[in-house]
C-alpha cells in the first residue's frame, strides 16, 4: 500500500533523511525508531508534505496504492486518504475551538453537512472514549486530548496512518490505552500505519515491523518479533539495553556514550562509529549499504 523509496530530504545543502526506503502493507504497522534528531519525524512529514519553509524532499519517491503521492495529490487526500496524529495534541489542536468542532470540521471539509457532520464528530469522540465534546483542549487532560487528536485522524478511514511519538508525555497507564485505540483504529480502517517512536520496546511490542534511523538513515530493518530478540546492528542493540527492566537490580540504566551527530556534521563512513564498540577500521572511512536488513560492517563480517 505505502512504498517509500529512496527518500531525502534536505535543508540547503544539510542532508536531514539520507536515502531511506521502505514499505507498509494494507493493516500493517511499521515501527521508526530512532533517538531525538535522527530524523524520523523529518521523514514521516516529508510522506505527508508538511515539512517546514526551506525543508524540502529532494529525492525520492513515494506512492499509496501504486499511485506517486505529489504535493498536488496530498493536498486533496490529506485528511480523507492520509490521516496523522501528532505528538503534542496541545499544539496541533485550536485552542480556540471545541473538540466536537476539530473533529467535525474534517467531515465538513470533505464535503459532509454541518448537521450531520457535528452527529459523526460527537459519535466518533464517544467511540474512542471521549463524552465532553463541548470542551476546549485546555479543559480536557493530556490523554483525552490526545484521543481527540486521533479521531480527527481517522474520521475517514485513511489508507495512510502517521502517529508521531502518541505516546510521548503520556503516563503508562494512557500510554497503553493510547496503543490499544491505534491499532483499534489501524484493524478496522485497515490502513497501512508509520508509527514514530524513541521506544524500540514499545514499537516491538505493536508493530509488524522495525525500522531503526540513525542520522538520517536506516541501519536495521525487519520484523518486530525478529528485531527484538536478535538485533544486528550494534546502535538496535544499545537502545534495547537501555530500556528499564522489571526485576532488574537497582542501579543506572546502560547509556549509549556520546551525543548523536548534528545533521551538517555528521562522521565520514558509519555515522555510528564514535559511538559504536564494535567499530572496525573500514568503518571510519566507508559507508555500509542496508543490505539483508543490517547496514553495518560489524554485522556483515559476523
Amino acid at each position: 500500500m505505502l512504498e517509500v523509496q529512496d527518500l531525502s530530504v534536505t535543508a540547503g545543502k544539510t542532508v536531514l533523511v539520507d536515502g531511506v526506503s521502505f514499505a507498509v502493507a494494507a493493516g500493517a504497522m511499521l515501527g521508526l525508531v530512532g533517538e531525538s534528531g535522527s530524523g524520523k519525524t523529518t521523514a514521516v512529514l516529508a510522506l505527508a508534505g508538511l515539512l517546514q519553509e526551506g525543508v524540502v524532499r529532494s529525492a525520492g519517491e513515494v506512492s499509496l496504492d501504486g499511485s506517486p503521492l505529489t504535493d498536488a495529490r496530498l493536498a486533496k487526500v490529506r485528511g480523507k486518504d492520509v490521516g496523522l496524529v501528532f505528538q503534542d495534541p496541545s499544539a496541533s489542536l485550536d485552542p480556540l475551538m471545541r473538540a466536537g468542532a476539530q473533529v467535525a470540521e474534517v467531515y465538513r471539509v470533505h464535503g459532509v453537512g454541518r448537521g450531520e457532520a457535528r452527529r459523526r464528530a460527537v459519535a466518533l469522540l464517544a467511540k474512542v472514549g471521549v463524552a465532553r465534546h463541548r470542551a476546549f483542549p485546555h479543559q480536557l487532560s493530556g490523554g483525552q486530548r490526545q484521543r481527540v487528536g486521533i479521531a480527527v485522524a481517522i474520521a475517514l478511514g485513511p489508507r495512510l496512518l502517521i502517529a508521531d511519538e502518541p505516546t510521548t508525555a503520556l503516563d503508562v497507564t494512557v500510554q497503553a490505552q493510547i496503543m490499544e485505540l491505534l491499532l483499534s483504529a489501524q484493524k478496522e480502517t485497515g490502513a497501512a500505519t508509520v508509527m514514530v517512536s524513541h521506544d524500540l520496546d514499545l514499537v516491538a511490542r505493536h508493530a509488524d515491523d522495525v525500522a531503526v534511523m540513525y542520522a538520517g538513515r536506516l541501519v536495521e530493518t525487519g520484523p518486530a518479533a525478529k528485531i527484538s530478540a536478535r538485533p544486528r546492528h550494534p546502535y538496535t542493540r544499545a537502545l534495547l539495553e537501555s530500556r528499564p527492566r522489571l526485576g532488574a537490580a537497582r542501579g543506572p540504566l546502560p547509556v549509549i556514550p556520546g551525543q548523536a551527530p548534528h545533521p551538517s556534521a555528521r562522521p565520514s563512513g558509519c555515522a555510528f562509529h564514535p559511538r559504536c564498540p564494535l567499530a572496525l577500521a573500514r568503518c571510519a572511512t566507508e559507508t555500509p549499504q542496508l543490505v539483508g536488513g543490517v547496514a553495518c560492517w560489524a554485522a556483515a563480517d559476523e
